[in-house]
């Protein structure tokens, strides 16, 4: 793929998830075969240049101000004419959820943090759920997580790997409506 054959969508729209009418053209571009789907990281959505792909490998160039961030259901007019369609990548996570019933000795539960801490592992906290960002390699971090909890004789742990959906995502830079978070 050729960035210099990369088809270039600067002109913002709207987004379908707001606007009726923007949801209207989209399905009008789809029925036409006018539209072209891109799945962007979210790591990227800030970015003011963002060189990415079609489910064809049709390259697409999105450029947009760094002021503001991609949403899922944003559209842009590529200078070709035709429509882009942005959804977001979902969101893996891994959760660690512990049974109330399980009689942990919180020093050791500290303990378990500072090992997330010190492997800079952004992590956040909402209800009863700490989630960490699978930034790296989601078995390391799976498998650090369960050595870790095991030698520090932590009961009644369970850790399960989940993808959030654009809705579900986690905010794990700013702490947003009851969910805190940490960042190294």
């Amino acid at each position: 793929m050729n960035s210099l054959d990369a088809i270039i969508a600067d002109q913002y729209l709207g987004n379908t998830h707001e606007s009726k009418e923007i949801a209207l053209q989209i399905s009008q571009a789809q029925a036409q075969q006018l539209c072209l789907e891109v799945a962007i990281a979210r790591q990227d959505c800030g970015k003011g240049r963002i060189f990415t792909q079609t489910e064809a490998q049709q390259p697409i160039g999105i450029v947009k101000e760094r002021t503001w961030r991609l949403r899922d259901g944003d559209v842009f007019r590529a200078q070709s004419g035709q429509l882009v369609l942005v959804s977001l990548q979902k969101q893996p996570v891994i959760a660690l959820q512990f049974e109330r019933k399980a009689l942990n000795v919180p020093v050791n539960l500290m303990r378990l943090g500072h090992i997330v801490g010190n492997h800079h592992w952004p992590m956040a906290l909402k209800e009863e759920t700490l989630y960490v960002e699978v930034a790296s390699n989601a078995d390391v971090i799976e498998s650090t997580l369960r050595e870790a909890a095991k030698s520090l004789n932590i009961k009644g742990l369970h850790i399960v790997r989940e993808y959030k959906t654009a809705e579900q995502a986690l905010d794990f830079v700013a702490d947003l409506s009851g969910a805190h978070s940490h960042v190294h």
